[in-house]
C-alpha cells in the first residue's frame, strides 16, 4: 500500500485526484438562486432565454465566492465584471445545454429523493440538533423570494445533471497494460545536467543608445498611456436621512402590522408527514401501481401499522426504512395535490390515495407543529422601527422626483445640500472601470462619463444605487487617457528595454550553448567561456520540487537519449533566465502495485477518462446546438 501511496502523491497522482465536479459547480447552493423571470435576453440556447439579469446576479454570485475563498482580503470590485463575465456565460450555457439534454435522455428523480436529499443539506441543519430545520429552510426561500416549488424543481435539476454526468462517465475505462504503461511512466527518472543564464547578469553589460530608446518607446506607446479619468463632487442621500426621532407612529399602525405577522405565522404552520408511494414509471404502468396502493390500503385498513406496511410495500428507498417518515414541512414543499391531502388531514389520520406526477401516495399525519406566538408588548418596539424604516425608504422613493428637478435647475450641488442637509462631497480619481469607495458600482462611474455630465458639464439625472441610496454628482476635474511624453517614462523604457536585450542575450548564449553540446565541446570549456557552473542531478523526479517546474517539464519532453548520446535543449524561465538542459540518462519506473490496489488505481485513472469524456460530451452538445447572443 504505500508504493500506492507514494504513487498518488507524484504528479500523476495530483492529477488523478482531482474532484471531478460539474462546471457551474462554483455558484454553490446559492447559485440556484438566480433572477427568474424575463428581463432582456442576452444569450439564447436552443430557444432557451439567458437573461442579462441571470448572467449579472451570477457573477456577483461567483465574485462574492472567489473573495470569500481568497480570505475575505480583496476587494470583490478587482474580480471585475469583465474578467468574470466569459466563464459565467460559458457556465449558464453549458447549464442550459444539460437541462435539455436531461429531457432528451428521458431522467427523472421522484420527489421524495429530492426532499430528502434536502433535508440531508448543511445548510438547512439545526445548528443545535443537528437535524434538518424547516425554519432555516423557509427562511432561504423567503430571503430569496423562492417558492418551495421552484426550489425542489432546481435541486431536481441540478441531481439529474450530475446524473446524467455519471451516466457519461461512468462508460471510461482503462486497461492493465494502460495502468502499468501510466505508473511505469510516472515512475521514471531522469539523470540531468543544468546550468543557468541569469538574464538580470548581462543588464549591465548592455549598451542602449537613444535611437533604441526612442524606438523601443514608439513600438510600445501603448504601454505607456494613462487612463481618462474624472473627479467629481456629489451627494449621497440613504434613507437613513428621512429618519428622526420625531416621528410618531400611532399604536394602532403598530397594532395592525402586528396582527399582520400573527396571521402569516400561524399560516407557517408545519406537519410531520408519513408516507407510502407506489411509483408510476417505465416499468409500471398505472393499473398495475393502483393495484399495489389499493392493498397497502386493504393492509392499513385491516389494523396494521403504517410504518410495517410502508417498509413493506413503499417504494420510495430514501424513507421506506424509516416507515415512510418524510419529516416536518410547511404547505408548499410538496406536490400540490399531495400538500392539499396532508393540510387536510386530522393528527393520526390516513389519507385517501392521493395521486402526484410520480405515482398513488397514501399519507399519514404524524404530528402538528405551530410556530410560538410573540406578545404584542415584547415586539411593539421592533414594529414601530420597523414602520419608521420604511416610512424613510417611502420618503426616498419619493424624493426621486425632486432631486430630478433640483438637479436639472440647479448649476451646482448646494440647493440639494441645502435642501436636504447633506454635505456635498469630492471622490478621488475615478476610471470608467470604476474608483475608491463608493465609486466601486459601475452605475456611478458610468454616470460619471455620462456626456452631459462630462461635455455640458451638467449635474447628473439621480443615480439609484442598490446599496447606498440616491446620488446627484457633477464634474469637477476631467483628464483625458493620453500617450505620456518620453521623458515622462524615459526610466521605464531604459529598464525595459535592458531587460529585454539582457532575455535575449541571455537565450542566444544558451543556444550557443547547446550547439557547443551537440558539437562535442568539453563541459569546462563552456563553463570558463560563459562564466557559468554545471549542476549534475541524478534522478530528478516528475514530482521534484527543487526545480522550476518549466525546468522539470522540459527535462521530461526530452526523448530518451540514444547510447552515450546526450540530449539537450533550453527553456525561459518567467523572470526570464534561461536554464540549459543535458539529458544523459533514463531510468523507468518499476509497477509493484498489487491487486487491489491496482484495482483502486484503475478505477481513478478511469475516472479522470470519464470526466474527459464528459466534457467532449458538453463540447458535442454545444456543438450541435443553437446559441444567440444579443
Amino acid at each position: 500500500m504505500q508504493g500506492f501511496r507514494d504513487l498518488l502523491k507524484g504528479w500523476f497522482g495530483k492529477v488523478l485526484l482531482t474532484i471531478f465536479i460539474l462546471p457551474f459547480a462554483f455558484f454553490g447552493i446559492q447559485g440556484l438562486f438566480q433572477a427568474g423571470g424575463r428581463s432582456d435576453v442576452s444569450i439564447v440556447v436552443d430557444g432557451e432565454e439567458i437573461s442579462k439579469a441571470q448572467i449579472e446576479q451570477s457573477i456577483e454570485q461567483q465574485r462574492q465566492n472567489l473573495a470569500q475563498r481568497m480570505g475575505g482580503g480583496i476587494d470583490p470590485s478587482v474580480l471585475s465584471s469583465d474578467l468574470l463575465r466569459p466563464g459565467v456565460e460559458e457556465t449558464l450555457i453549458q447549464k442550459s445545454l444539460l437541462k435539455t439534454a436531461i429531457g432528451d435522455e428521458g431522467l427523472y428523480l421522484p420527489q421524495e429523493a429530492v426532499s430528502s436529499y434536502v433535508r440531508a443539506m448543511p445548510t438547512f441543519q439545526d445548528d443545535v440538533t443537528g437535524e434538518f430545520s424547516q425554519v432555516k429552510l423557509e427562511r432561504v426561500l423567503v430571503q430569496a423570494g423562492y417558492s418551495g416549488t421552484r426550489f425542489f424543481e432546481e435541486i431536481s435539476q441540478s441531481l439529474l445533471i450530475e446524473q446524467l454526468q455519471k451516466g457519461v462517465s461512468a462508460t471510461a475505462f482503462v486497461t492493465p497494460k494502460e495502468l502499468e504503461a501510466l505508473v511505469v511512466l510516472d515512475g521514471q527518472k531522469r539523470n540531468v545536467a543544468i546550468v543557468t543564464l541569469s538574464s538580470k547578469g548581462y543588464e549591465d553589460t548592455v549598451e542602449l543608445g537613444e535611437e533604441d530608446i526612442q524606438a523601443y518607446y514608439v513600438a510600445h506607446a501603448d504601454e505607456y498611456q494613462t487612463q481618462e479619468k474624472v473627479k467629481v463632487s456629489f451627494v449621497n442621500i440613504k434613507a437613513d436621512h428621512f429618519l428622526s426621532d420625531d416621528i410618531e407612529i400611532a399604536e394602532s399602525d403598530v397594532r395592525e402590522r402586528f396582527d399582520s405577522e400573527i396571521a402569516a405565522l400561524k399560516k407557517k404552520e408545519r406537519r410531520r408527514a408519513s408516507h407510502i408511494l407506489i411509483e408510476i414509471n417505465d416499468e409500471q404502468s398505472e393499473e398495475q401501481a393502483l393495484v399495489k396502493i389499493k392493498d397497502a390500503k386493504t393492509k392499513l385498513d385491516a389494523g396494521q401499522g403504517f410504518d410495517a406496511v410502508a417498509q413493506e410495500l413503499s417504494e420510495d428507498i430514501a424513507t421506506s426504512k424509516a416507515g415512510g417518515d418524510l419529516g416536518f414541512s410547511a404547505r408548499g414543499i410538496y406536490d400540490e395535490s399531495f400538500d392539499d391531502a396532508l393540510f387536510a388531514l386530522d393528527e393520526s389520520r390516513v389519507s385517501d390515495i392521493v395521486r402526484t406526477e410520480f405515482g398513488y401516495h397514501l399519507i399519514k399525519l404524524v404530528n402538528v407543529e405551530t410556530p410560538d406566538l410573540p406578545e404584542f408588548a415584547a415586539e411593539s418596539d421592533r414594529i414601530s422601527k420597523g414602520i419608521k424604516a420604511d416610512k424613510a425608504e417611502e420618503e426616498l422613493v419619493v424624493a426621486v422626483d425632486e432631486l430630478n428637478r433640483m438637479a436639472f435647475e440647479s448649476g451646482d450641488l448646494s440647493a440639494i445640500s441645502e435642501r436636504f442637509n447633506v454635505a456635498v462631497q469630492t471622490s478621488g480619481w475615478v476610471q470608467k472601470a470604476g474608483g475608491p469607495g463608493l465609486f466601486a458600482d459601475r452605475s456611478l462611474a458610468e454616470a460619471a462619463f455620462a456626456e452631459s455630465v462630462l461635455k455640458d458639464q451638467n449635474n447628473s439625472e439621480v443615480i439609484e444605487t442598490e446599496k447606498n441610496g440616491l446620488v446627484v454628482l457633477r464634474l469637477v476635474e476631467h483628464k483625458d487617457a493620453r500617450t505620456l511624453e518620453l521623458d515622462e517614462v524615459k526610466t521605464r523604457v531604459v529598464a525595459a528595454l535592458k531587460k529585454q536585450k539582457s532575455i535575449e542575450k541571455a537565450k542566444s548564449d544558451a543556444s550557443a550553448i547547446v550547439k557547443s553540446i551537440d558539437e562535442g565541446k568539453p563541459s569546462n570549456d563552456i563553463e570558463n567561456e560563459y562564466a557559468v557552473e554545471w549542476k549534475v542531478i541524478d534522478a530528478v523526479a516528475r514530482q521534484n520540487s527543487e526545480l522550476d517546474r518549466a525546468v522539470v517539464s522540459k527535462i521530461f519532453e526530452l526523448p530518451k537519449p540514444d547510447d552515450n548520446k546526450k540530449t539537450t535543449s533550453s527553456v525561459r524561465l518567467s523572470n526570464g533566465d534561461w536554464v540549459v538542459i543535458v539529458l544523459s540518462g533514463v531510468v523507468d519506473g518499476e509497477y509493484k502495485l498489487s491487486d487491489k490496489e491496482a484495482s483502486q488505481m484503475g478505477s481513478v485513472v478511469a475516472g479522470r477518462f470519464g470526466q474527459t469524456d464528459f466534457q467532449g460530451y458538453l463540447g458535442t452538445l454545444k456543438d450541435n446546438a443553437q446559441i444567440t447572443r444579443n
